[in-house]
């Protein structure tokens, strides 16, 4: 299954490679079978389309093919997945804190609109917790 930990690691050792264009090994990423060998050629996809990535090509063998974008570094510098994923649980938090104040406003109808506002974001961070590792 593919983590949070899982995408830093092959970002990680992306980088590592201090090369702007070279082929990747699933072998050499995950030697324990951390993630199948499709779930690496998910992660390059997604690499490719969040642009950290100019392109990501497919071969033989567990390997892929990659040529770099500057934005791996900025992303890499900002802490990458994890960094993205705890910022993405302080903006919920912050909104579900922003939420109970207006709560206890004396307008009813500012009160119910918080309250459904506050059931959303409950349910995002309830599906958040789903998906940590």
């Amino acid at each position: 299954m593919i983590t949070i930990k899982n995408k830093d690691k092959l970002l990680t050792y992306i980088l590592a490679q201090e090369r702007d264009c070279f082929a990747v090994e699933y072998k050499n990423v995950y030697p324990n079978n951390e993630i199948k060998e499709f779930e690496f050629y998910l992660l390059m996809e997604q690499f490719k389309n969040k642009g950290l990535l100019k392109s990501a090509k497919r071969i033989s063998g567990g390997k892929c093919y990659i040529n770099l974008s500057a934005d791996i570094y900025d992303f890499s510098a900002h802490g990458g997945f994890a960094a993205q994923e705890e910022l993405l649980r302080a903006n919920i938090e912050k909104l579900s804190y922003e939420l109970d104040k207006l709560s206890g406003s004396s307008d009813p109808l500012v009160v119910d609109r918080a309250s459904k506002i506050a059931g959303i974001a409950a349910s995002i961070a309830t599906v958040l917790g789903l998906f940590v590792e």
